[in-house]
């Protein structure tokens, strides 16, 4: 049996697009309608007008989105929601709801960073029986990803988060950050994607936590079946039309 290989499968079976229209952006709020207001109910219908799921912090977001080859068909998307620096008012979605040890608002060593957020994945690619029903698509039990990494690997989840990770470093953000579930903290550390908590449990959609990581040191973690598929990323999303967020 062939040795499965993520960059391989990703690269046949999927194409990454960073949304630079309003169309693409329109596409993905109507899919995350589908997940987070039908499905999952995170937020309330009614607050989706049009069947779109969009907040305040779109407009200022990096939208990274992940679509099916053989249908054109959109199965997995996240953002990057970045500070708006004409607006003192609009804190990043980490900072509104958590009590998070610090704002990186407030630290003049921070001066570039993003939220991660808006992980979502179509439902055909998170309902095999081992991959835990999470909204993510991650089994976020730790024993079960160190011991079945390849068949179970859940790649459009991981090649978003990676993606994420590296569109940080195009935009040369001094820091990443994300709300999540400590478990699945846990379960992204043993695939190399390593970030901190820097506050305490609160329940937003569950019990999450705010998390931070130095984007740049993802080449000194990433697991090294994984750094191929990284750079593979990096390369695609470099070429992406984002110079108006570049530093």
């Amino acid at each position: 049996m062939n040795k499965f290989n993520p960059l391989e499968t990703l690269a046949k079976h999927f194409t990454l697009k960073v949304a630079d229209t309003d169309e693409l952006k329109m596409q993905e709020y109507h899919f995350r309608y589908h997940i987070f207001c039908k499905e999952f109910h995170f937020e309330a219908e009614e607050h989706c007008h049009n069947q779109l799921e969009k907040d305040a912090y779109d407009d200022n977001a990096t939208h990274l989105q992940i679509y099916q080859n053989d249908t054109n068909a959109i199965v997995g998307s996240i953002r990057l929601a970045q500070p708006d620096n004409t607006s003192s008012q609009l804190l990043l979605p980490f900072e509104k709801y958590t009590q998070a040890g610090f704002l990186p608002s407030q630290d003049p060593a921070i001066k570039r960073y993003a939220e991660a957020s808006r992980l979502a994945v179509h439902p055909d690619y998170r309902r095999r029986r081992y991959d835990g029903q999470h909204v993510t698509g991650i089994n976020t039990d730790v024993a079960f990803a160190q011991y079945y990494p390849d068949r179970y690997f859940p790649l459009v989840a991981m090649s978003m988060m990676l993606g994420s990770v590296a569109l940080a470093n195009i935009l040369d953000l001094d820091r990443l950050y994300a709300m999540m579930e400590p478990k699945l903290n846990q379960v992204l550390a043993s695939y190399g994607i390593c970030f901190n908590q820097i506050g305490d449990l609160t329940n937003y959609h569950g019990e999450r936590a705010p998390f931070g990581m130095d984007p740049k040191q993802i080449n000194k973690t990433v697991r090294p079946d994984l750094a191929e598929l990284l750079q593979y990323l990096h390369d695609n999303l470099n070429n992406a039309p984002l110079e108006e967020k570049r530093a």
